[in-house]
């Protein structure tokens, strides 16, 4: 049996909310041997299909009477639910240069000039934002020559948000396109510089540790600009 919802009251056990930037919808459905209990969550745009979905199963091995102790028990798993479904992440094209720059700031790397983070943010060949309610929470995007080329570039999840899977998310994103993009008998060179301490995390991405017995140390410098018009 699947107990309808109306817009912002409870019609049995059924439930929908705005919130800000779209809304949450809960449906149970009551079965022979149990409870099933769906939380979505959409986004403000009109598409109709779910960004998020949050699902809790109870197998009771019976059919459960409707009583007021179960409408109240399925209204706090409910509640949990959309507790739940506001941590978890839509992922977007696009972002702000106070975002990009905000992202970078909070895990200890120098904000950019905005000229030149508008510009690197646009001539990326893939761009993609981690995005929890209405704030940005991680990013990661790929620069290269359009050929052979690729690099991952600004892989970054807000300290906060760390550890829920937004970083592995981030990198299947973009190690999906550039497989998706591939042709036959094309093949991409990715390179990447790990943070100190994270190189096992991009190992699980196929990423070798270097230097090893093919390969030599990856080397970067830093060219600046100053204030007095100066190279350094």
């Amino acid at each position: 049996m699947r107990l309808p919802f109306t817009a912002g009251v409870w019609s049995k056990c059924g439930f929908r909310e705005w919130h800000r930037g779209g809304f949450r919808r809960a449906t149970v459905a009551v079965a022979r041997v149990g409870v099933d209990i769906d939380v979505h969550s959409y986004a403000q745009n009109g598409e109709r299909r779910p960004y998020t979905t949050w699902r809790s199963r109870y197998a009771l091995g019976f059919k459960p009477p409707m009583c007021p102790l179960l409408t109240a028990a399925i209204r706090l798993i409910i509640r949990a639910g959309f507790d739940k479904i506001a941590t978890m992440i839509n992922y977007v094209d696009q972002i702000s240069v106070e975002d990009y720059n905000g992202l970078r700031k909070a895990v200890g790397w120098a904000e950019l000039e905005r000229k030149q983070a508008e510009t690197g943010i646009k001539n990326s060949v893939f761009f993609v934002a981690a995005v929890s309610e209405d704030r940005t929470v991680g990013m990661a995007r790929i620069v290269g020559d359009g050929g052979y080329i690729a690099y991952i570039a600004d892989v970054i999840v807000l300290p906060e948000f760390q550890g829920n899977g937004i970083g592995k998310a981030l990198m299947q994103k973009c190690i999906g396109f550039l497989k998706e993009s591939l042709q036959e008998g094309q093949q991409y060179f990715v390179n990447l510089v790990a943070s100190p301490g994270k190189e096992p995390f991009y190992e699980k991405f196929g990423f070798n540790v270097r230097p090893n017995e093919k390969e030599g140390a990856g080397m970067t410098q830093r060219i600046y600009f100053d204030a007095a018009g100066r190279n350094r």
